[in-house]
């Protein structure tokens, strides 16, 4: 057994009594075990084989004789056992049997011959050199790869001799040119059946054709005639109804000449079809489901009214369109029920192309448009469910564009689970951007903008639960105008740091929440007084002013970046997250405001700030304080004894008073340790009084000067005026200390 194995052959099971002698193997082994040997050494490529085994019962219970042959693909076992041959594929335990016919007779110390042949697909089962039967293999991949036998317990059996050996027989092959037909009904389609001589066969092949469920017409030559080791073309022509019902036929093929025969099946599509896929202008063709066309703009190629199951090819893509140049439009298709990845339509490197009037749903993501121009994406239905894989890894985009120009986006229902309705965060960013008149709704965000040139963002309703247009960080936006957009949910959503906002023009006819959006770019002497506001934006803007001014229920009340001198004074904000986010800002005032929010203030990068008389509010059970990222000599209270701010969560008493807190007992409204960055909060909310005057412009109203101005701007206005009004302000800050807050807001 040791030289067998150094030989090159391999044991498994017990060996517990195998041996060699006077050149005949003898495996044989007790319960439970078996004893097998193996010879895996076979060239590549052997398709066509025959493998013999010269063996006999010798010992024991059973009288099986065995041979096991192994492709690439499936495994075969041989036996004559009890009283029957069978013939095993791919079995388990015994079972999976796909031939078996009776009249073995098991005989002991009798050498037998078991043999496997395997030609063009067709297995023949012989013992005794006497064929017992056939069977076909469908798989097309019939390469050996290892023969082997063994016995189970209680057995013992005797080896001659196994051999394996290629077959060369005479034969032919038939194959189809494409894979599957696909026709609208109506229509017809077509695929060349050909078949191909091997071993110099010839002959004349026999040919028919039918197809399950009945309803497609097929009509196909009778017959052909195959020349020696050459080929031969015949066409297959499949005819529909309108009336013929939409779903997936069966169609088989068989060819015969003598006594072989070759059968294949391709699936017939009437209405629905598998993915579209196109590299290259040559492959517009109907098979890959143009249905008119050529091509040009005035005649673009057309692939309509397809009901694509993107399950029919493996759940993953509908359409795959790239590296074109020609002028297509897909139009009126139904792209549906995709898997975890899936993607209704791709275009890459694609110019002159769109996509209109069709419904894409129920997959993981709808189009994707990366590297491209010249695209169109018009009244379209997009549905993207809500998918829940691992933490933090969502559903995709209902349209992402990336690294692309001339995008038109126009009319279409754009609906979310958690990804972004369109998102335009991808790649070096996108240029000549027109989106319009979109209904936007679902779950996620409306639109993700990532860095984008000249757009045009008008007329859309956003009405999804989540932020309407979420500006990442880092993002870069130049020249768009956004304008009639009707926001219905939180608005827009600015990050805090990096952001670049240069030339663009938002009106006041976007409404948040029924309400103007005001946008101010490039703006100085500005106020902003008592006006219906939705949100407010402010960018790249000096001494800007917002006074009386109630904004509720967006995502972000008043956003500043590269703002120089501005206050926010007696404003109401009633919103989400942010009630004030600035960055790269500086000397900004934000005084005398109630901010009912989650986070209240953030700044990012600011110097110079000032926040004091401020009430901050929670508006849910999870609030968090503001928070102030890398500022300089920002200041969230207003001095001694002004004071700071109200905090909804202050945890501290009143029981002291003066600079330090160290006077005592003697309360002052104003508590007696830090909060945070406010070293003097305040122990109960700030009443601010408004102005009256609602207006819009460059003139600057004061909305409250008293309350706006330090002690000491305050004393030096009082000398001005009289030793006698400095004498009884210094009466009033002794007798009726804690009270001159709410007195100077008179």
């Amino acid at each position: 057994m040791n030289d067998l194995v150094a030989a090159g052959w391999t044991t498994f099971g017990c060996q517990c009594w195998d041996s060699v002698g006077g050149g005949v193997l003898y495996l044989s082994a007790p319960y439970p075990y078996s004893s097998a040997i193996t010879w895996n050494k076979i060239p590549s490529g052997v398709s066509d084989w025959n493998v013999t085994l010269r063996t006999e019962w010798t010992g024991g219970q059973i009288g099986d004789l065995r041979l096991d042959v192994y492709t690439s693909s499936h495994a075969y076992t041989w036996m004559a056992s009890g009283g029957s041959f069978i013939l095993q594929r791919d079995a388990s335990m015994g079972n999976n049997p796909v031939f078996s016919r009776s009249g073995y007779q098991p005989q002991m110390n009798v050498w037998h011959q078991l043999r496997l042949d395997m030609a063009v697909g067709k297995m023949s089962m012989y013992f005794e050199g006497n064929l017992i039967g056939t069977y076909t293999e469908q798989d097309p991949n019939t390469d050996l790869t290892k023969i082997s036998t063994q016995v189970g317990s209680n057995t013992a059996d005797s080896y001659d001799y196994i051999t394996a050996t290629q077959l060369n027989p005479a034969h032919f092959t038939v194959t189809t040119s494409p894979s599957f037909i696909a026709v609208l009904p109506g229509k017809a389609g077509n695929s060349t059946i050909l078949l191909t001589s091997y071993e110099n066969f010839s002959g004349t092949v026999s040919l028919t054709a039918t197809v399950s469920p009945t309803g497609p017409v097929v009509t196909i030559p009778s017959t052909t005639y195959l020349p020696g080791n050459g080929s031969s073309n015949s066409i297959l022509t499949v005819s529909t109804q309108d009336s013929t019902s939409k779903q997936t036929y069966s169609l088989s093929v068989t060819a015969t000449s003598g006594n072989q025969s070759r059968s294949l099946s391709l699936p017939l599509y009437v209405g629905v079809r598998p993915a579209i896929v196109i590299n290259g202008n040559s492959d517009f063709t109907t098979n890959n489901g143009v249905t008119g066309g050529t091509g040009t703009a005035s005649n673009p190629y057309v692939i309509s009214d397809w009901d694509i199951d993107l399950c029919l090819g493996g759940c993953a893509l509908g359409i795959q369109i790239q590296n074109t140049n020609a002028y297509f439009v897909i139009r009126n298709v139904y792209i549906h029920d995709g898997g975890f990845g899936s993607l209704d339509v791709s275009f890459s490197n694609v110019t002159n192309g769109g996509i209109e009037r069709s419904v894409l749903a129920n997959t993981y993501s709808g189009i994707r448009i990366t590297s491209s121009s010249n695209i169109v994406v018009s009244g379209n239905n997009v549905t993207v469910p809500t998918w829940y894989l691992d933490p933090g890894v969502y559903d995709g985009p209902c349209l992402q564009v990336s690294s692309s120009s001339n995008i038109t986006v126009s009319g279409n229902n754009l609906s979310n689970g958690v990804g972004a309705g369109i998102d335009l965060t991808g790649g070096s960013g996108n240029n000549n951007i027109v989106i319009s008149e979109n209904h936007f709704s679902g779950g996620g965000v409306g639109m993700h903008l990532g860095t984008i040139n000249h757009a045009i963002v008008k007329d859309n309703q956003f009405s999804q639960n989540d932020i309407d247009i979420y500006v990442s960080y880092g993002t870069s936006i130049t020249n768009t105008t956004m304008s009639g957009n009707n926001f219905h949910v939180m608005g827009i959503y600015i990050q805090g740091q990096n952001i670049q906002l240069r030339s663009n023009t938002i009106t006041t006819d976007n409404l948040v929440n029924g309400k103007p959006l005001y946008y101010f770019e490039g703006c100085s002497g500005t106020n902003l007084n008592g006006v219906p506001v939705g949100q407010l934006i402010v960018v790249n803007c000096t001494n800007f002013q917002a006074s009386n001014l109630r904004i509720d229920n967006v995502v972000e009340g008043i956003v500043m970046i590269s703002v120089h001198g501005a206050s926010v004074t007696n404003v109401t904000l009633n919103v989400i997250w942010y009630g004030v986010l600035a960055s790269n800002s500086d000397h900004v005032t934000i005084a005398g405001n109630n901010v009912t929010d989650d986070y209240g203030i953030q700044f990012y990068s600011t110097s110079n700030m000032l926040v004091y008389h401020n009430n901050f509010l929670c508006a849910s059970s999870w609030c968090d304080t503001p928070t102030d990222y890398q500022g300089t000599n920002n200041l969230w209270d207003n001095g001694y004894p002004s004071g700071g701010n109200f905090w909804w969560n202050y945890p501290g008493v009143d029981n002291c008073s003066g600079p330090q807190q160290n006077v005592c007992p003697d309360p002052d409204s104003i508590g007696d340790t830090a909060y945070g960055l406010d070293r003097y909060p305040l122990m109960k909310p700030f009443v601010a009084s408004p102005d009256p005057s609602p207006s819009v412009g460059g003139a600057v109203v004061p909305v409250d000067k008293l309350a706006l101005l330090g002690p000491s701007v305050l004393l030096a206005l009082l000398v001005a005026a009289g030793t006698v009004l400095i004498a009884l302000y210094s009466k009033r800050i002794k007798t009726n200390k804690g009270k001159i807050r709410e007195q100077s807001t008179a």
